[in-house]
C-alpha cells in the first residue's frame, strides 16, 4: 500500500502514513549494510515507448530517482523473465534495470534481506529505502522490446549528488517537514499535489496557528498564479495579508512576501504601475529587515528590474538588475542558475540598447552555469542559445545565429514535446534569419512548419 501511495502519490495515504515511512526508512539506516561489498542487483519495469525515447534511452551519464521503497533481485534469470513479462504490448518496453553496488559510503540506505524476510526461502533480495538515487551507466537492446539499462548506486561525495543536494537545501530553506515536501513539490511544477498538500495541512491545523494559515494561504496563491488561476491568486492572497495584518507589524518581512506576489500577479496581466508599487512596499520592508545579503532582496531588486524593463525605462532595469546580481552573488555559489537568470536579463538590456557586444558577453555567463548545471537537453539553455543567436542576427553575424538558432531547436525537440510553444519559437526564428539572409525557398520552408505547428495546437 505505501509504495503504491508513494509511486502514485497518493497525498492522503502518505500524510496518514508518514510516521510508518520514517521509522522503516530509520531502520534500514540501522540495519544497513556496513562492510564494503560488491553486489549486483536486478528490477524489471514497463515504460510506454514514448516515456523511454524521451526520459531514458539517451540519458546516460545522467541520474535517475525511484521514490518508493525499492526490491531488487540478485538472480538474473528470475528478473529477466519479469523483465520480458513487462513487454504488455507493441507500445510498451520492458526494462531490466541492472544495479551495481561497489561502496559501503552509499547515499542512501540499503539491506540484503537473506536473513531478514521469508522472501530468502525465493532468491536473495536486496531493499533500498525510497529515493534512491543511481547514476545511468549504459542503456543498451538486448531483445525486441526489451532494453537493460546499468545503474550504480550514487556515493555520498558523488559531486553532481553535492550540487543537487545544496541546490534543494538553498530553494528550501526557509521552510521545514511538510512545508518543505510542498516545496519541493511546487519545484518540481506538479501543483495539483501540492495544493493536495497544503489543504490536508490547512484542516490539521488549529485556527489560532495564524502565521502557519497565512503561509500556506500564500503559497496556495503562488500555486494557483502557476496554473493561470488568476481569480483563485487575489483570493488566497487576501486571505493572506487579512491574517498577517491583524497579527504583524507593518513592516514584517511575512508582509512583503504576499505584497510580492501581488506585484508579481500585477505584472502577469501586464499592470506594470501597479505592480512597481507593491515592489516598492517590499523594498521598504526587505531593506530594514533583510541582511544586504539576504536572497529575497536580490529578487526584488530583479522584480523591479523587470517593471522598468516592460515600461522601456532600460537604465533604471539594468541598475536594479546589476543591485540583484551583486546580491546573488554573495550569496549564491558561482555556478547556481539564479544567477543565470539575472546574467540573462542584463544581456536583455544591453541588446534593447544597441550595446551588442556587452549583450553578447552578458550571455556567454549564463550559458557556462547552464552547460555545467543543467543537462545539454535542457529547455533554459535553448533560451541561451535564443538570446545569443538573436544579438548575433542584429549585427548581421547570421551564419553564427543560425548555428545557436539551431542548438537551441534540437535541444527543445529533445526535452520539450512536439506540440510545445517554444519548438514554434525556434521555427519562426530560422525562418526571420533566413528571411533577413535574402534566402527565400528556406524561409517558406520554416514559414510552413510554423503554420503546420499552429494549425495543429
Amino acid at each position: 500500500m505505501i509504495n503504491r501511495a508513494l509511486q502514485t502519490q497518493d497525498i492522503k495515504v502518505i500524510v496518514k502514513m508518514r510516521l510508518f515511512i520514517q521509522d522503516f526508512h530509520r531502520q534500514l539506516e540501522q540495519i544497513k549494510i556496513n562492510d564494503k561489498i560488491s553486489t549486483i542487483s536486478y528490477r524489471s519495469q514497463n515504460l510506454s515507448n514514448d516515456d523511454f525515447q524521451k526520459k531514458m534511452k539517451t540519458s546516460q551519464d545522467n541520474l535517475l530517482s525511484f521514490n518508493n521503497f525499492m526490491l531488487a533481485d540478485t538472480n538474473y534469470e528470475t528478473a529477466l523473465d519479469g523483465a520480458r513479462h513487462e513487454r504488455i504490448n507493441n507500445n510498451a518496453v520492458g526494462i531490466l534495470f541492472r544495479i551495481e553496488v561497489e561502496s559501503t559510503q552509499a547515499s542512501i540506505p540499503f539491506v540484503s534481506l537473506t536473513n531478514l524476510s521469508y522472501l530468502a526461502e525465493q532468491g536473495k533480495y536486496v531493499l533500498f529505502s525510497m529515493h534512491s538515487v543511481f547514476r545511468i551507466l549504459e542503456v543498451k537492446q538486448i531483445e525486441d522490446h526489451l532494453w537493460q539499462v546499468n545503474l550504480k548506486l550514487t556515493e555520498i561525495n558523488d559531486k553532481q549528488m553535492a550540487c543537487l543536494d545544496k541546490l534543494i537545501r538553498e530553494e528550501t530553506q526557509d521552510v521545514a517537514g511538510w512545508y518543505k515536501l510542498s516545496k519541493i513539490i511546487i519545484i518540481l511544477c506538479d501543483f495539483d499535489h501540492a495544493k493536495e498538500i497544503y489543504f490536508i495541512l490547512l484542516n490539521l491545523l488549529l485556527e489560532n496557528v495564524s502565521s502557519k494559515i497565512s503561509h500556506i494561504y500564500n503559497e496556495l496563491g503562488l500555486i494557483c498564479d502557476e496554473m493561470s488561476d488568476y481569480a483563485s491568486v487575489l483570493s488566497f492572497y487576501k486571505k493572506a495579508i487579512e491574517i498577517r495584518h491583524k497579527s504583524l507589524p507593518p513592516n514584517h518581512h511575512f508582509l512583503s512576501t504576499t505584497y510580492n506576489n501581488i506585484g508579481e500577479l500585477q505584472m502577469e496581466i501586464d499592470n506594470f504601475p501597479v505592480a512597481l508599487k507593491y515592489f516598492e512596499k517590499v523594498l521598504q520592508i526587505r531593506l530594514k529587515t533583510c541582511s544586504p545579503y539576504n536572497s529575497s532582496l536580490a529578487i526584488t531588486y530583479n522584480n523591479i528590474g523587470l517593471i522598468h524593463r516592460e515600461m522601456g525605462d532600460y537604465s533604471q532595469a539594468i541598475s536594479f538588475f546589476q543591485k540583484s546580481l551583486g546580491t546573488k552573488q554573495k550569496t549564491f555559489t558561482s555556478y547556481h542558475s539564479s544567477l543565470a537568470i539575472t546574467y540573462n536579463n542584463i544581456g536583455e538590456i544591453n541588446q534593447l540598447m544597441g550595446e551588442f557586444s556587452q549583450a553578447l558577453m552578458s550571455y556567454q555567463k549564463p550559458l557556462e552555469i547552464q552547460e555545467k548545471t543543467f543537462s545539454l537537453n535542457h529547455s533554459e539553455l535553448a533560451t541561451t542559445y535564443d538570446n545569443i543567436g538573436i544579438t548575433h542576427q542584429s549585427i548581421e553575424n547570421y551564419s553564427i545565429a543560425l548555428s545557436f538558432y539551431q542548438k537551441a531547436l534540437k535541444t527543445r525537440q529533445k526535452s520539450l514535446s512536439a506540440s510545445h510553444p517554444s519548438v514554434s519559437t525556434s521555427y519562426n526564428n530560422i525562418e526571420h534569419l533566413y528571411q533577413s539572409m535574402g534566402d527565400y525557398n528556406i524561409t517558406l520552408e520554416y514559414y510552413q512548419k510554423t503554420q503546420n505547428f499552429k494549425r495543429n495546437l
